[in-house]
């Protein structure tokens, strides 16, 4: 690896592939110090020795990665803190560092994107996870059927686009409430997701039935750089919660249908009145930033050395 390239440091993104990422590294000789990422195996760590017990090959494989890891990342504050009680020899190497907004290179659009455009008076809205969870969308479809019924306009005039991996049950259950002309089930690439964030009246985020949702969702910082609204159907523990606070979000309980309806009326009501997506504050936008990237990884690193200094200061 030395011979091909000059590196000073290799730095793992968290993300869907990282945990295959970190095993090569941590299998492969080289001077290179590298920077793994914790969150992939966040689950495992946190059961530990009951886990360990069925599983040998993972547990040598997530010891190799944590003793040959310079540091380790975590882009949860609220994953940080349980993993450091949980496991004390990850304290030295844990790093709070949130997702970064990449502007990936080479993105373009696929031949399968859609043109997807709707007049301006159109109330929009974006979620790119699954709604797959038999309890939450019975809860969640109830409410946003009788959000659509509320208005006489709403057939024509609001629209939610369903980007995730969405199964033939799922369709079926939007035909049967009625919604079919209301919510659309979309295959984008990712360069024409991120062109939609910016272009939607409002982005959902959900977190169904998860009474302790400790991880923060891949796509969150494409939200906050979008400057669009929120809704984000949350429980008390809620690692997302935590960082947005009440900045240009509005929050429902994820478990209860009336909250839910209620968050879509607010929302709508704010997009009629020209009041949604106000600017989130600059210390937010900064930390989510590419291009204060390293800087956030020398605070992060800073904190990590000096025991008397507290991240979240």
């Amino acid at each position: 690896m030395e011979k091909q390239q000059k590196l000073d440091l290799i730095f793992v993104l968290p993300g869907n592939n990282s945990n295959i990422i970190n095993y090569a590294l941590s299998e492969i000789p080289t001077n290179i110090p590298w920077i793994g990422d914790a969150s992939s195996n966040w689950d495992t760590l946190l059961k530990e020795k009951h886990f360990y017990h069925y599983n040998k090959k993972l547990k040598y494989n997530i010891s190799n990665i944590i003793n040959k890891a310079a540091f380790l990342t975590c882009p949860s504050m609220r994953l940080y803190e349980r993993l450091q009680k949980r496991i004390p020899s990850l304290k030295q190497k844990l790093l709070y560092i949130p997702f970064p907004n990449s502007n990936i290179e080479g993105l373009h659009l696929a031949p399968n994107d859609t043109n997807i455009k709707f007049p301006p008076s159109t109330f929009t809205l974006l979620y790119p996870g699954n709604l797959n969870n038999g309890i939450f969308q019975h809860r969640f479809l109830n409410a946003f059927s009788r959000f659509v019924k509320q208005s006489c306009e709403g057939k024509n005039h609001i629209k939610l686009l369903l980007a995730g991996n969405i199964d033939s049950k799922t369709i079926k259950r939007i035909k049967n409430y009625g919604l079919k002309s209301n919510i659309y089930i979309i295959n984008v690439s990712y360069y024409k997701l991120l062109e939609l964030f910016q272009e939607v009246s409002a982005l959902l985020h959900i977190e169904e039935n998860n009474n302790d949702a400790i991880l923060l969702p891949h796509y969150l910082p494409a939200y906050i750089a979008s400057g669009r609204t929120i809704i984000a159907l949350t429980q008390y523990h809620s690692e997302t919660k935590r960082l947005l606070k009440n900045n240009n979000t509005i929050y429902a309980n994820s478990t209860d249908e009336d909250d839910i309806y209620c968050s879509f009326v607010r929302a709508w009501s704010e997009w009629q009145n020209e009041e949604s997506n106000k600017h989130y504050p600059e210390s937010l936008t900064y930390l989510i930033s590419e291009q204060n990237f390293n800087n956030v990884i020398d605070i992060a690193l800073r904190c990590s050395i000096n025991a008397n200094v507290s991240i979240k200061q």
